[in-house]
């Protein structure tokens, strides 16, 4: 049996704790699911998923000892967070530039509990449940007609969120203040 170059069989069967045969499995399963990587991310329909994806697969390498496979599924990983942080900044600067698409449509308030709010959550509500990118855009409409909402900790938290296209954190945020 010749020594596999790309996979390190001694750290993989160490984390099989020896086990022969569940390692064995664990190299067959990876064959069978991962060989299509390029594909499944192709396919996925949102970031999160393709975030899922490259963490799945990068975890996976790294169990069955392809080390190299791993750290560059990691590097990979780190420069689509990176690429996504850069053009989030890079939409700020052009909404900057170019001022706001929507203008606003109610005088600035400062209150949760204004008559208008309730009705601005339930859409934004709607929008993070289907994970839909506009829900950073509503948000950026509420932010402009009550700009001191911005210093409330869960309306900070879920403009932190929408900025990473975060929709369970942006979600659990607005049921705080929701609530």
């Amino acid at each position: 049996m010749s020594h596999p170059e790309h996979i390190n069989t001694a750290d993989g069967l160490a984390r099989c704790m020896g086990n022969r045969a569940l390692y064995q499995r664990l190299l067959h399963n990876f064959a069978k699911t991962q060989h299509d990587f390029a594909l499944q991310m192709q396919a996925a329909p949102d970031r999160e998923s393709a975030l899922l994806i490259i963490h799945t697969f990068k975890s996976l390498a790294g169990t069955i000892g392809a080390t190299q496979l791993s750290q560059a599924a990691a590097k990979l990983e780190a420069a689509m967070l990176a690429t996504l942080d850069e053009l989030q900044h890079v939409l700020i600067d052009i909404e900057q530039f170019n001022g706001p698409a929507v203008a606003p449509v109610a005088p600035t308030q400062t209150h949760l509990d204004d008559s208008a709010l309730p009705s601005q959550w339930s859409k934004l509500s709607a929008l993070i449940a289907h994970s839909d990118a506009h829900a950073k855009d509503l948000l950026s409409e509420v932010l402009r007609n009550w700009p001191d909402l911005l210093q409330q900790t869960h309306v900070s938290a879920l403009h932190a969120a929408l900025d990473r296209y975060d929709f369970t954190a942006a979600a659990q945020a607005l049921k705080h203040i929701q609530a």
